[in-house]
């Protein structure tokens, strides 16, 4: 019954649709995305994932035809070099050229809330970097998963059997948005913007 493209596609956004209002429920009520220590993120964000791990069970498809793998190593450091390299370069052009100054406030609540008494500022915060740089990179990626799992491990490549590449791109696009709407309207996702 659900074997065509389309049929698969409509099931799992209705899946992703089910299970992320929920969660869209519980935070819009709170109004806050950290509500619950911030495990409403995490839970939101594997939705997708678990839409599509359901939605692959329904319709007899084994869970290794989601079109996702680890990637080579040289694009994992790519991916992670890549982004500090250009930061870095305009984060010094504006430190250079006078444009923008050293954020003290972060500084100081990182040292504050860092929780080692006597250490300097720049020590303390040298090792918040170095742990976000780390753990916190891991706990991104972690979370983040779900969502790949899920648009472009299910999705993407539902859609590309029905349609062209940007059909596809823009569809998926118009998607991602509005899944991502009710917490940018109905809570703090927007940061004020």
């Amino acid at each position: 019954m659900w074997e065509t493209p389309e049929r698969a596609t409509i099931l799992y956004l209705l899946f992703t649709l089910l299970f992320s209002s929920v969660i869209w429920s519980l935070v819009i009520w709170s109004g806050h995305l950290g509500m619950a220590f911030g495990m409403m993120i995490t839970s939101v964000m594997w939705c997708p994932a678990l839409a599509a791990l359901v939605t692959c069970r329904l319709i007899g498809r084994s869970f290794r035809s989601l079109a996702w793998r680890w990637p080579e190593g040289r694009y994992i450091a790519a991916a992670y070099f890549i982004p500090l390299a250009y930061a870095a370069i305009s984060y010094g052009a504006v430190w250079a050229l006078r444009l923008g100054g050293w954020n003290s406030e972060l500084v100081t609540l990182v040292t504050q809330r860092f929780g080692l008494r006597g250490m300097p500022a720049w020590g303390a915060f040298t090792l918040w970097s170095l742990f976000t740089a780390t753990a916190g990179m891991i706990r991104g990626l972690s979370t983040a998963l779900g969502e790949e799992i899920g648009w472009r491990g299910f999705l993407v490549p539902e859609l590309a059997k029905q349609m062209s590449y940007t059909k596809l791109s823009l569809l998926s696009g118009l998607i991602w948005a509005a899944w991502h709407s009710p917490l940018l309207l109905f809570a703090d996702y927007n940061a004020g913007t």
